[in-house]
């Protein structure tokens, strides 16, 4: 799709074909388990590119996918979802995860990144150049796309900021068993992330994500290279917006069906409210209101109802 004027945010890493396992009960090891199963979009990019525009945003996604049929798939349904995106063709397989989501909610991913990891090597750079150029204020980066190119993630970052937009970053999920793990974080405005990511790639240690709150506050007033505001997720305890003070923000009730993409959902109600000159204190309130409804549907992108929820 063509890069279109007038976007007010350009999100850029990951998109994937989730294939969801809906367990019937919980799973049981080294046994038999049934389950339904559901294709769906997915990835951290595109789920926040998706939840944006649901909350109103003019939203466009830049990421990577192969030349093969699970990328012609997910090029489709961006179509039909009707979001705007550019897409890299890469030399690998187009991404793709196993979502196995027990019956109280909470889910388990398999991830492989395939074209996701070679998107510092595509033309996606000058993707993001042109829709700067075009006028869009506010760069959002995945976190996987440090995971896999930090080099080229500091540079998106200072395209950015050279062009006068505002730039976000989100953190990635953590491979504990793999040598996979980001190095550095780009100086980004807004950084987002779970406390167990946020301790790992900040390398803080605290007892509870109020604990690494109040740490993350220290290290703000300390160093100049500190993003001004880090949101710390900490699902049903809430979140933790973290600038000049620091504040507790409350979770908004909800039926949980899946917690698969209701981080996404959050940081996408977050930079919607914000990027729309909305407090930071209101973003981070808009941005639990958008992750409830998340987490009341599956999969990880809003459900085709969601977008009479815009402008919210």
């Amino acid at each position: 799709m063509t890069p279109a004027s007038g976007v007010d945010v350009v999100v850029i890493g990951d998109v994937m074909a989730d294939t969801i396992a809906l367990l019937e009960s919980a799973l049981v090891p080294d046994a038999d388990n049934p389950a339904e199963f559901v294709q769906a979009l997915g990835g951290q990019a595109a789920n926040t590119a998706a939840w944006l525009a649901a909350a109103g945003s003019r939203v466009h996604l830049v990421a990577a996918v192969g030349a093969d049929g699970m990328g012609t798939w997910v090029r489709e349904r961006l179509h039909e979802r009707g979001l705007p995106h550019s897409l890299a063709t890469v030399d690998a397989p187009t991404g793709r995860c196993i979502v196995v989501t027990d019956p109280t909610g909470v889910r388990t991913m398999l991830p492989n990144s395939g074209a996701n990891a070679l998107i510092g090597r595509s033309d996606a750079g000058q993707m993001v150049a042109a829709l700067l150029e075009g006028g869009a204020r506010h760069l959002h980066l995945s976190g996987y796309v440090p995971l896999h190119d930090a080099d080229f993630a500091a540079r998106m970052v200072q395209l950015a900021k050279a062009s006068g937009a505002s730039t976000s970053m989100d953190t990635p999920a953590l491979f504990f068993e793999s040598t996979r793990s980001p190095t550095t974080v780009p100086s980004v405005d807004v950084l987002l992330g779970t406390a167990r990511e946020l301790a790992h790639l900040l390398r803080l240690d605290a007892a509870t994500p109020a604990a690494l709150a109040d740490r993350i506050a220290e290290r703000i007033a300390s160093d100049v290279d500190s993003p001004a505001c880090v949101l710390l997720k900490a699902g049903a305890q809430g979140a933790w917006l973290i600038a000049e003070r620091v504040t507790s923000v409350p979770p908004v009730a909800a039926s949980v069906v899946d917690t698969t993409g209701a981080g996404d959902a959050f940081t996408a109600g977050f930079l919607a409210a914000w990027t729309a000159g909305q407090s930071a204190e209101t973003a981070a309130d808009t941005a639990s209101v958008l992750a409830a409804r998340a987490l009341t549907q599956r999969g990880g992108q809003p459900s085709s109802d969601e977008g009479q929820h815009g402008n919210l």
